[in-house]
């Protein structure tokens, strides 16, 4: 059942891609350059309702609403298809919180379409690599409780999500830049909602160009 919802999510970022594409009319040698990235954030999370339920059935304090992810992705420059400033790709990131107090994690991963459009220089002394930048798609909760009566309680969640924001890079070394962004990320895969893992994201990250 794990590996179906896995190759779903991998299926619906391929063909969101592909239709993404072809209705921009663009063909593969159309595309101009990769720019791969990998990076880590800090984030705050929603986890609050999630929390007061638990108190009531383990009688724990702790509370835990922020932490750190990590990401990598690739985005392709649409530049040489005609459509200046743009880039489109696909993202994945990683992130987990884990009680002290009990022997209980959750998990968040998230498959998201991207796409960025680059403003222009605020000022000249400065580089041009100021975006707009967000994506969409899925997000996979996975929540493991070693504490219950009956046994391990290993659920997993899957619900839409998006992220939105601005990103910015400066370059250091030949193809390589370092870069930082700021996102508000959606991301509420439980139907109930108390698997919440929407809030800010402040990240950091290294990406190269080919």
């Amino acid at each position: 059942m794990r590996k179906k919802m896995v190759l779903m999510i991998f299926g619906f970022i391929f063909c969101s891609l592909l239709i993404m594409f072809t209705a921009l009319g663009v063909q593969a040698e159309d595309i101009e350059e990769v720019n791969s990235y990998l990076g880590v954030s800090y984030n705050t999370y929603c986890l609050s309702e999630f929390q007061r339920i638990n108190r009531e059935d383990y009688d724990v304090d702790e509370e835990i609403n922020r932490g750190f992810s990590f990401y990598g992705g690739a985005e392709y420059d649409l530049s040489e298809a005609g459509i200046q400033n743009w880039k489109a790709g696909a993202e994945i990131e990683y992130m987990q919180v884990q009680y002290s107090e009990l022997d209980l994690s959750l998990s968040n991963l998230g498959l998201l379409v991207t796409g960025s459009y680059q403003l222009d220089g605020i000022d000249e002394g400065l580089p041009e690599t100021f975006s707009l930048a967000g994506g969409a798609g899925l997000y996979r909760a996975h929540l493991m409780d070693r504490e219950v009566d009956q046994g391990v309680k290993d659920e997993i969640f899957i619900g839409p999500g998006f992220k939105l924001g601005l990103k910015g890079g400066y370059p250091v070394y030949q193809n390589i830049n370092l870069g930082g962004r700021v996102f508000y990320r959606y991301a509420r895969p439980h139907s109930e909602g108390d698997l919440n893992f929407s809030g800010l994201e402040a990240g950091a990250y290294l990406n190269a160009n080919f």
